[in-house]
Parts: structure tokens; sequence; C-alpha cells
């Protein structure tokens, strides 16, 4: 039986953590910050989504929504400024339940990820959408619980940006 245990407890070490980023130091095409793999498994479904564009609407919906879309992930991600996710990208944190944390770090210019109060440039353009409409290339978000933002989602997130990003 002790035979047994040595060889399962370094095959069990040998597997690599979960995270948000990829555990290869190999960069695959788009930005070599991300793993750029599709959501692997079932997509989250935490509920009916709403319709509105604000930004307590869509924290709830997808940001902070820890069965469909958290940002603060399975523990890995943005939760802290101390996870892989969050020093992966710049120092982006969201964690649960605390929407205006996760509005501050979202529109931080050191985070890159949204511009609050600019209502000219395209949407489409800014860090956060291009992050969220990924499937290839670097970047899909968010890994766990996985969730493909679909048409409609993206219109909310666009219609907010193009209001300016206000914390409403």
């Amino acid at each position: 039986m002790r035979n047994l245990i040595l060889p399962l407890l370094v095959s069990l070490l040998s597997i690599p953590a979960i995270a948000c980023s990829s555990a290869s130091t190999d960069a695959e095409g788009g930005e070599p910050r991300f793993d750029a793999a599709p959501p692997s498994g079932p997509v989250a479904d935490g509920g009916g989504v709403g319709t509105t564009r604000t930004w307590t609407d869509l924290y709830a919906d997808y940001f902070g929504n820890a069965q469909r879309a958290a940002c603060a992930g399975n523990g890995t991600c943005h939760g802290t400024a101390a996870q892989t996710g969050a020093q992966s990208s710049g120092g982006f944190v969201c964690p649960l339940g605390d929407k205006d944390a996760c509005y501050k770090s979202l529109t931080s210019k050191d985070v890159g990820l949204v511009t609050a109060g600019d209502t000219t440039s395209d949407p489409k353009q800014s860090g956060l959408y291009g992050i969220l409409r990924k499937t290839t290339g670097g970047g899909t978000m968010p890994k766990s619980p996985p969730y493909q933002f679909t048409p409609a989602d993206l219109d909310r997130l666009t219609a907010w940006l193009k209001a300016g990003a206000p914390n409403d």
C-alpha cells in the first residue's frame, strides 16, 4: 500500500493549478497575458438577465454574479490584487459583493479597460469590450464559471459604454 502512495502523491503534485491565465509561458497569438481557449464544459447560467443598462444591473448580471460571469471567479481570478487574474491583467480587481470597488478598478486608468465619462469613442474599441467579445486570440473571459456573452449581453454593455460608463 505504501508503495502506491508515493507515486500517487508525485502524480498529483505534477498537475498544474487552475488559474485565469495560461499555465505555460508560451504565448500563442493575441494578447500573451491570457489563455485564449474558449470556455470548456457547460456555460454557467446564473438565471435570467435583465435588459437595463445601468452599472448596478450590469454588475448584478455579469461582473458580480457568482453563478454567471463573476470576475472574482474561482478564487484565482480578479477577486483580490494578489490573485493571478488581477496580476496578469494590469491590476483589475472585482471582488464579489462590492460593485463600487469593481467599478473603480474597471475604470482605473492604470487598468485601461473602460474610460468613464467618454461618450465619443467607439465602445467596441474599449479594452473591456475587446476582452469580453473574444472567443479566440487572447483574453477569453470569464473563465470560472465560463460564460459566453451573447449579442444581447454585448449590446447592453455597449449602450452603457456609449453613455460614458456611469456608476449608476
